[in-house]
């Protein structure tokens, strides 16, 4: 197809999208020998060989269909079973298997979530409860980097915000109803579902809608929401906001709010979507459409407050932050761990405080290059990782979380190749093509959220 440029010469499109898709076939390439790389890797440890995959999924394979997939809506029904459906197979092996509790279950993420939401029901406070009853002897103790165990603090400390247990006790209660026990990993795999199915939905070319879906069934988030961590939960719930801000802000901001109450490091997340709704709408109109947010913390949290409010400060707060008696003992892939000679006083102390700093300025510095909801989430994982990093417990199965949260951002590369290539098209005037569509800001007044 051939058009006339602003100079007035005939220019072919053709070598425009060959050179796309050139890139990204490379990319493919480069990205599938990496994880080829990490999956042979020697070592009796998971993460090179989940990390490998990952790379093959959410890298790779998003980058080829990106390139070479045809544009047929089936694909997406097949990217979302993909996404899914092992996840969820996987989920009902581990719970129904023969393997050891601590292998099967997740302490955190199934049985003192399950519990925490049964002592709400049955009007008790999880803040002020012990959970060495709920949990099987080989979650009794946690073992270090050292090889050392110790009591398990989850014992002694519910580390979730109140929330994250109630939005489990409808499920509790209709179980104890029909005499089965809930388990937690089920509304996570609905709510993993539902963000494949929201980005499904979405306006951008159907091969980018298609990366993105497989992007999200990664590695991580198929073995760790087996297990039953929270990660794939909330990394699901942050897609869910800003996939569904544009018509239903209030809708978009409850699921912020349980996002937050899962891992209150999402909070990471809030000063780029401040900034990109309110170069949308101006700020008393991004805080009005976003009022659930706040409204779901502050009703789920004041009435545990006002009962215990130290008690509620001890668990969610301090326990988090490593400073309460009894606490988690360091292990996972952090620099301390990674490198405990060099990172430890001073330096881990220096290292921590610029980790937090890149964390509330890189989301900031990278939305307003792309401001739109869309560049939330990985900006989101970017933060997060520059906060994590330095953590004594920086656990791998955070990489669920990071990963997740930057799925939508085949989005915005399918999104950004296609209205360069609608720029080309006869009639087209040189500017941005599809600047009325969903993930592009319009200018002020105009209504059009970025999403």
């Amino acid at each position: 197809m051939e058009t006339i440029g602003r100079t007035g010469s005939l220019a072919s499109t053709a070598p425009v999208a060959a050179s796309r898709q050139h890139r990204l076939q490379s990319a493919a390439l480069v990205l599938l020998l990496a994880g080829v790389g990490l999956f042979l890797w020697p070592s009796n440890d998971v993460l090179p060989l989940a990390l490998g995959v990952s790379v093959i999924v959410a890298g790779a394979l998003p980058a080829l269909v990106l390139a070479r997939w045809p544009a047929s809506t089936r694909v997406l029904a097949v990217a979302v079973a993909v996404a899914v459906v092992p996840a969820g197979l996987l989920a009902v092996g581990r719970a129904t298997g023969s393997g050891t509790a601590r292998y099967r279950n997740h302490d955190g993420g199934v049985y003192v979530t399950r519990a925490a939401a049964t002592d709400i029901l049955d009007g008790k406070n999880p803040y002020t409860d012990r959970f060495d009853r709920a949990l099987p002897p080989s979650w009794q103790r946690v073992q270090g980097a050292d090889g050392r165990t110790s009591p398990n603090p989850v014992i002694e400390h519910y580390p979730y915000l109140p929330a994250a247990a109630l939005v489990q006790v409808p499920f509790v209660a209709a179980s104890r109803l029909f005499g089965v026990d809930w388990d937690p990993r089920m509304l996570a795999w609905a709510l993993l579902l539902a963000a494949a199915l929201a980005l499904a939905r979405r306006p951008e070319p159907v091969a980018a809608r298609a990366a993105a879906i497989i992007s999200l069934g990664n590695a991580f988030t198929v073995l760790y929401l087996a297990w039953g961590t929270n990660d794939a939960q909330v990394a699901a719930l942050v897609l869910l906001a800003c996939l569904l801000a544009r018509r239903r802000p209030a809708l978009a901001g409850a699921a912020l709010a349980l996002a937050v109450s899962g891992k209150f490091l999402v909070l990471v997340a809030v000063p780029p979507l401040l900034y990109v709704e309110t170069t949308a709408y101006g700020l008393r109109a991004a805080l009005r459409r976003w009022w659930s947010f706040p409204a779901t913390l502050l009703a789920t949290i004041v009435p545990f407050l006002v009962a215990r409010p130290a008690a509620l400060f001890e668990d969610t707060v301090a326990f988090n932050l490593g400073l309460t008696k009894v606490k988690m003992p360091p292990s996972g892939i952090g620099l301390p761990i990674a490198a405990p000679g060099l990172f430890a006083g001073p330096v881990l102390a220096a290292v921590t405080v610029l980790g937090a700093m890149a964390a509330l300025v890189l989301p900031l510095a990278l939305v307003r290059r792309r401001p739109t909801l869309l560049a939330v989430p990985p900006a989101t994982a970017v933060g997060l990782w520059f906060l994590l990093w330095p953590a004594r417990t920086f656990q791998a199965t955070y990489l669920t979380l990071l990963l997740g949260l930057v799925a939508p951002v085949w989005l915005l590369v399918g999104s950004k190749a296609d209205r360069a290539g609608a720029a080309a098209e006869p009639g087209a005037t040189g500017g941005m093509v599809g600047d009325a569509k969903p993930d592009s800001v319009a200018p002020r007044p105009a209504a059009v959220p970025a999403t």
